[in-house]
C-alpha cells in the first residue's frame, strides 16, 4: 500500500463506479460500501430523530452520535444555525455477515473485497478474533 492512500470519497467513488459498469454489462449488482460520520456537536444536543437514526452499535452520547452521510449533514447544519462549529469524521462502514458487528475504516474496506471476492465462502469468513465466539454465544447460524 502506498504512504498516502486516496481520499476515502475517492476511494469509494472509483470503486461504485467499476461496480456500476459490471452491474450494467453482467445484470447483477455487487455489495456497496457505506460512508458514515461522527458528529460532534458544539453547541446543541443530539436531538430525537437523530438518536432514532443513530448507527446500531456505535457510541452515541449527548454531544456526538455515528450517522449515514445525509443525516449527518442535517444535524451538523443544525449545529451551526446555532452558531457552533460540529466535528464531522467520516468514515467507511460495513456490518459483519457472521455477527453483525459493525467495522469502520479499513476493516470495512477488507470485508467489503472478501465478501465481493469470495461470492459463498466470505460471507462465511470471520470478521475477527471474536467474532466466531460471539456467532456461537449467540447461536446465529454455523460457521
Amino acid at each position: 500500500m502506498s504512504a498516502n492512500p486516496a481520499p476515502l470519497w475517492r476511494r469509494s467513488r472509483d470503486r461504485n463506479n467499476e461496480l456500476e459498469r459490471v452491474r450494467r454489462t453482467f445484470g447483477w449488482s455487487a455489495p456497496r460500501l457505506t460512508q458514515i460520520a461522527l458528529v460532534e456537536l458544539d453547541r446543541i444536543y443530539v436531538p430525537a430523530w437523530a438518536l432514532e437514526k443513530a448507527i446500531r452499535g456505535l457510541t452515541v452520547t449527548p454531544s456526538s452520535v455515528w450517522l449515514r452521510r445525509i443525516a449527518a449533514n442535517k444535524l451538523a447544519a443544525l449545529d451551526i444555525e446555532a452558531g457552533g462549529t460540529p466535528k464531522l469524521t467520516v468514515s467507511a462502514y460495513r456490518r459483519c455477515q457472521m455477527c453483525d458487528r459493525a467495522l469502520l475504516g479499513p476493516e470495512a474496506e477488507a470485508r467489503l473485497i472478501l465478501d465481493m471476492r469470495f461470492e459463498g465462502e466470505g460471507k462465511r469468513t470471520p470478521c475477527g478474533p471474536g467474532c466466531v465466539e460471539l456467532v456461537h454465544a449467540l447461536g446465529k447460524r454455523e460457521v
